[in-house]
């Protein structure tokens, strides 16, 4: 959602609208469950996918 600027998302069952969800509810809900970031993976040092 941070990388597209997705700020809120709809939420539907069987093509018919739930509810909202924001950043922010999922932020909230991340950190009331004591989730831990990992960091994100290194890029490879390889390049183009050939073979050496």
């Amino acid at each position: 959602m941070r990388n597209h600027h997705i700020h809120r998302v709809v939420v539907t069952h069987e093509q018919k609208i739930v509810g909202m969800q924001s950043a922010f509810d999922l932020r909230k809900l991340v950190e009331d469950h004591g989730y831990v970031a990992k960091n994100a993976p290194t890029p490879s040092k390889r390049r183009g996918g050939k073979r050496r």
